[in-house]
């Protein structure tokens, strides 16, 4: 009996198992190209979200290093505002002076005589300053440059912090969108990426009031310049001139300051007066005021001069005597010995206002704010996930090496950095 192969009838089995294997390692293969595609655009979004957050850190680092520089530029428009008042109350009291020197009231012979030549001298050079009289009178120079720098400091300068405020975040965040949409430019649909940009903490900026240490800023600023110093000092002649009151002496006093007013401005005065000693027998002692130069530069029509002046005194005093004048009407010290009242009233009467900056409110750092974090959340859907990256970025004062000194916003040394997420502090927001 004979047996018939059958293999003929096996043939194609292993087919079957190639088959199925060829599709195995074809999932595989798909599969690791999967996951290389998904590890190629994680690494792409991951180096856009770092990017992004480091620039959005970067525009905020300039925008507190702007206001810093900001707020120097605001105490630079005030020490200039300082020093054009100073200049306006000096030529106008170098004017005055002419003028009194070439009435020889008193003469610089007497000035001279009583309290040495250099005195004399200076008293005479003021001469030189008739030629100059229109254009001090007019102060058209002066005032052109007056509102110059009060338009920065009453206007722009409170509007550009108003709206690097209001912008702060907003500004970063726009950095940031701008960043990923180069990133990733074959995306033009913005609901392609979903953006989050936290900040910590929410609260960066505060502003203080314009009579706070704002205007310790400006007056600390103002006296490192010997120009803006006061101007006071005394000569007295040594001879006894009364029996009644043999302590006292003849003095020329040189009066003057340049002062910030915490709601007005800056406002300067300049005085000069020989103060001659005279007795009678009916009050004794007093000094007899002879004014010798006087200016007045408010900042405003109608603003008063420190210290006592009267506001309608007489050109002379020939129809009175000085003493009675002043017990009657004026009724200052006649011993006194700390200023020129006539010479301030003088001055007063031919005010010469100048317009001034003036204190403005001012952006500082929020209460323990040292530094600002900012978190980058970006979202892409694709076809079969979600892919979600974050990065975090700190906006840190970074002062240069060997200087030591805490954040703050008059100093431009604001930095932008990449940190790790873990890094972020938490804040509570009181």
């Amino acid at each position: 009996m004979r047996h018939v192969s059958h293999s003929s009838a096996q043939q194609g089995q292993v087919l079957v198992l190639g088959i199925v294997c060829l599709a195995v390692l074809v999932l595989l293969f798909n599969r690791a190209f999967w996951v290389g595609d998904i590890s190629s655009a994680k690494m792409r979004q991951n180096s856009a979200t770092d990017t992004a957050v480091y620039s959005a850190g970067l525009v905020q680092a300039r925008l507190l290093n702007m206001l810093a520089l900001l707020n120097r530029a605001y105490v630079a428009h005030h020490v200039a505002s300082a020093h054009l008042a100073t200049a306006a109350s000096w030529g106008h009291f170098a004017l005055t002076q002419a003028e009194r020197f070439g009435r020889a009231n008193p003469p610089a012979s007497l000035i001279g005589l009583m309290f040495g030549p250099a005195h004399a001298r200076d008293y005479a050079s003021s001469a030189k300053a008739l030629g100059l009289g229109e254009s001090l009178s007019l102060q058209s120079r002066l005032q052109s440059a007056a509102l110059a720098h009060t338009e920065f400091s009453n206007q722009v300068f409170g509007r550009v912090q108003e709206n690097l405020q209001q912008h702060f975040l907003g500004l970063a965040k726009q950095s940031a969108e701008v960043i990923l949409q180069r990133s990733y430019p074959e995306k033009t649909a913005a609901s392609m990426l979903r953006v989050q940009l936290q900040q910590r903490p929410n609260t960066v900026l505060a502003k203080v009031a314009a009579q706070s240490f704002v205007a310790d800023w400006v007056r600390d600023s103002a006296g490192n310049y010997a120009f803006l110093q006061p101007r006071n000092y005394t000569a007295k002649n040594k001879w006894v001139v009364s029996a009644r009151c043999p302590h006292l002496r003849h003095q020329l006093r040189r009066r003057g300051e340049t002062r910030l007013d915490d709601k007005a401005g800056w406002r300067s005065g300049d005085t000069l007066s020989f103060h001659a000693l005279r007795s009678n027998r009916w009050i004794g002692c007093y000094y007899r005021e002879y004014a010798m130069g006087y200016a007045w530069v408010p900042s405003q029509q109608g603003q008063v001069p420190d210290g006592v002046f009267i506001e309608d005194p007489p050109e002379n005093f020939s129809q009175q005597d000085f003493w009675r004048w002043v017990r009657e009407v004026a009724g200052w010290d006649l011993l006194g010995e700390d200023a020129n009242p006539l010479a301030s009233s003088y001055g007063y009467a031919l005010a010469q206002p100048l317009t001034s900056a003036t204190l403005q409110p001012a952006l500082v750092l929020a209460p323990n704010v040292s530094a600002v974090s900012l978190i980058l959340e970006v979202t892409q859907p694709t076809a079969s996930l979600t892919l979600t990256t974050q990065s975090a970025a700190e906006v840190a004062y970074v002062p240069p090496a060997h200087v030591s000194h805490r954040p703050n916003l008059f100093m431009p040394h604001w930095e932008s950095r990449l940190i790790a997420e873990g890094s972020v502090p938490s804040w509570s927001e009181s």
